[in-house]
């Protein structure tokens, strides 16, 4: 009688390999961003592009740094041939999945109103990034994990950024009201 397929040391290799390209994508990924990210800055030089650029080497660093212990973990798994452990796949998932709403909170211009802050930031494109590779997993259970996790994640980082969900009267959680009536208050003249 043959084992499942999640239980096999094939499955479980395949499983691993997937998770490498993954990790090397990622940081492929975030790499590139950097590298465009870091000419802006050079030609567009102002002292809040410097400002935004060393905080966005910081972020990556943590990042590759995360990253990179992971990839020793799973290259290591598979000379061994052995897997890693489910808490070590499910703490993986969360912490990727926090690391954009850290970006969101701690990226961000201070030529960009409040209320936009946590929209008009490229830190939240990094999550559809996570999202996207977590279907490398082959299980949907880690991708629904990511999915919630990079929701919450990013509410807190909004809330964290002065948003405020209004609750009343009206069909949006954000009350434009408030926005437009603190945009005139900001620019108006006496």
């Amino acid at each position: 009688m043959s084992e499942p397929h999640e239980k096999s040391v094939a499955f479980q290799q395949a499983l691993l390999k997937s998770e490498r390209l993954r990790i090397l994508i990622l940081v492929g990924a975030i790499g590139a961003a950097f590298v465009l990210r870091t000419i802006r800055t050079i030609i567009l030089h102002s002292r809040e592009d410097f400002h935004l650029w060393l905080l966005t080497f910081l972020w990556i660093a943590l990042f590759v740094g995360y990253e990179s212990l992971m990839l020793r973990a799973v290259n290591r798994a598979i000379q061994i041939g052995g897997d890693l452990k489910n808490a070590t796949w499910i703490s993986n998932i969360i912490v990727e999945s926090c690391l954009p709403a850290l970006g969101v909170a701690f990226l961000w211009s201070p030529s960009i109103d409040p209320a936009y802050r946590p929209l008009a930031n490229t830190a939240v494109l990094v999550f559809f990034c996570f999202i996207i590779l977590s279907t490398l997993h082959l299980n949907p259970m880690p991708c629904r994990v990511a999915g919630l996790v990079a929701a919450v994640s990013y509410l807190a980082a909004a809330v964290y950024l002065g948003w405020k969900p209004s609750f009343g009267g009206g069909a949006s959680l954000l009350s434009i009201q408030k926005i437009v009536f603190g945009y005139r208050q900001k620019y108006q003249y006496d």
